[in-house]
């Protein structure tokens, strides 16, 4: 039964990390479109504009991967300390299985 519990609760915190992480997917996505939106009514040059979007495009990148990778390390702390508390709680459970094997015999 705790067995259980913990793998609900890691599996609970994998599935939060993917929400998360599509929801930065999302906004790079919208923010990229209103920049493009944007860059659209600024210049009329095709040339000009396409050089425009390919620089919105390199910054929304690398601000993509830095949010991606603040998730992973935020979730990978979280879960760290999940498994620590997981396995402390096993801990003192066998050592009151211990205790009660002890006690009976």
């Amino acid at each position: 039964m705790v067995r259980e519990s913990q793998t609900k609760q890691m599996k609970s915190l994998a599935s939060m990390e993917e929400k998360e992480v599509a929801e930065v997917m999302k906004w790079v996505y919208n923010w990229r479109k209103d920049e493009h939106r944007r860059l659209s009514k600024q210049t009329r040059d095709k040339n000009e504009l396409d050089r425009m979007k390919r620089e919105v495009n390199a910054v929304l990148v690398n601000k993509g991967v830095v949010e991606r990778e603040k998730k992973e390390r935020l979730y990978k702390d979280i879960k760290y300390h999940l498994e620590g508390a997981q396995a402390a709680v096993l801990k003192k459970l066998e050592e009151e299985k211990r205790r009660v094997i002890v006690i009976c015999f």
